[in-house]
C-alpha cells in the first residue's frame, strides 16, 4: 500500500488519507474499490490477532525474535522511514513504558506470541 499508518484508520478516513498521500495511485480509486476484499488497505488489529480469551496466558516475544521495533529501526533505509523514525521511536518508548508491545507503534502489525 505504501501509506504509513493507514491500517489503523477507519475505512472512510483511510481512503481520504490514501488519496491525499498517494494521488497518483489512489486519487482515481473509489471508496468501494479501495475497501474491496483483497486490496490490502487494512491489516488485522491486535484484538483480531488474539484468541477470544485475550492476552491471558500469552507472552509477547516479538522483540526477542527480532521482528518488532528493532527490525523496523535497523531496516529504515527509505528517506520517509528515516524521517519518521524519531516519531516511531517516541511512540515505541511510550508503549514499552506502559507495558504494551512497542511494535504496536509501527505502521504494520507484526507480532509473535508464546504461550506461558
Amino acid at each position: 500500500m505504501g501509506v504509513p499508518l493507514v491500517q489503523w484508520l477507519p475505512a472512510p478516513l483511510a481512503w481520504r488519507y490514501a488519496r491525499l498521500a498517494r494521488p497518483g495511485r489512489y486519487g482515481a480509486i473509489g471508496f468501494d474499490e479501495f475497501t474491496a476484499d483483497g486490496t490490502g488497505w487494512r491489516n488485522a488489529t491486535l484484538a483480531e490477532c488474539l484468541p477470544s480469551s485475550g492476552r491471558a496466558g500469552l507472552a509477547d516475544v516479538t522483540e526477542e525474535a527480532g521482528y518488532g521495533f528493532a527490525f523496523f529501526r535497523a531496516t529504515a533505509r527509505s528517506r520517509t522511514r528515516r524521517a519518521l523514525l524519531p516519531a516511531f521511536t517516541a511512540a515505541a518508548t511510550t508503549l514499552r513504558a506502559l507495558g504494551r508491545p512497542p511494535s504496536l507503534a509501527l505502521p504494520y502489525l507484526n507480532l509473535l506470541f508464546r504461550k506461558t
